[in-house]
């Protein structure tokens, strides 16, 4: 009887020790973001604003209803995000997402971000627009919005966003996915890069389907002074590849979006409903898309010379 009582006891003794380390882990896990804040000696003077609100995983849907779902593809895990008030009332809401990967956040800034706005040497890619800022460190997303375009909002997300920067510490420069040395960089437009992984990213920059028509895994769009935008999507071999282009093509017949289709054993050709040329062709363990230019041919051969 003795013996029971003992095992029953170390059982509960053993269930209290794993309770209280776990929540110990989310302690530290919930102060990991909030030491992130700023303080107000830190960024001229503005004041934390009200209590800060803090969303994982699902619940950011709570946060975001109905643009949750982008961040998900991306590799989200979560948000805290804080209001602030300068000395003289104006306001700007921080925004610090933690996702997945450092791939995961510069996926995450080329979707937030325009190929507008001006550039400001924070974190490892920024940019300023209007009256909102987005940059990109590590695996953390900064978006810092003010509530209107005065000076002093300006300056103050340019106060919050440097302020950030220093408190985001790396242990080196994360480097962007390799799929970004794959572009061309002749007449690159560097500042409008997007890099995908998963077909809600893609289809926002164009919409080629209402379905994932290439199952992608992994991609990356560059577009070109010249005239047309570069897409290359990469996959785990030649075989799933050339799998997504014949699974693409039979889509691209039936679509009624696209008129003058030429589909071929290894190329596509076509035409939106506006009149925008696209080609499409599988390449080793990619498919290449060229869309929007009247020499499609000379488009192609560049990128896999550049492949090559």
């Amino acid at each position: 009887m003795k013996t029971v009582q003992i095992i029953f006891c170390l059982a509960i003794f053993s269930s209290l020790v794993l309770f209280l380390n776990c929540q110990n882990v989310s302690s530290h896990e919930e102060e990991g973001l909030r030491v992130l804040l700023p303080t107000a000696s830190e960024i001229d003077n503005w004041e934390r604003y009200l209590d800060f609100e803090e969303y994982k995983g699902e619940d950011l849907f709570f946060y975001i209803n109905g643009g949750a779902e982008i961040y998900h593809e991306y590799g989200f895990e979560r948000v805290i995000v804080q209001d602030y008030k300068s000395p003289n009332g104006r306001s700007a809401s921080l925004e610090i997402y933690k996702m997945s990967s450092p791939d995961s956040a510069y996926g995450m800034y080329t979707f937030k971000s325009s190929g507008k706005g001006q550039e400001l040497n924070v974190g490892q890619g920024c940019k300023l627009q209007d009256y909102y800022l987005n940059f990109w460190k590590g695996q953390y997303l900064v978006t810092i919005t003010g509530f209107d375009a005065e000076k002093e909002t300006i300056d103050g997300l340019k106060s919050i966003a440097n302020a950030m920067d220093k408190k985001i510490r790396t242990q080196a420069n994360a480097e962007m996915p390799v799929i970004c040395s794959r572009l061309p960089q002749e007449d690159l437009d560097r500042q409008n890069i997007k890099y995908f992984k998963g077909n809600l990213g893609l289809v926002n920059s164009y919409p080629f389907a209402n379905t994932d028509i290439f199952k992608i895994q992994e991609g990356i769009k560059g577009t070109y002074s010249a005239g047309y935008d570069i897409y290359i999507l990469e996959y785990k071999d030649d075989e799933s590849s050339q799998r997504a282009f014949d699974s693409a093509k039979k889509d691209f017949k039936a679509a009624v979006k696209y008129q003058n289709v030429t589909a071929g054993q290894d190329r596509i050709e076509l035409e939106d409903d506006s009149g925008i040329q696209i080609v499409v062709q599988p390449y080793r363990t990619f498919i290449l898309i060229i869309l929007g230019t009247k020499s499609p041919e000379r488009a192609m051969q560049i990128l896999k010379n550049h492949l090559n």
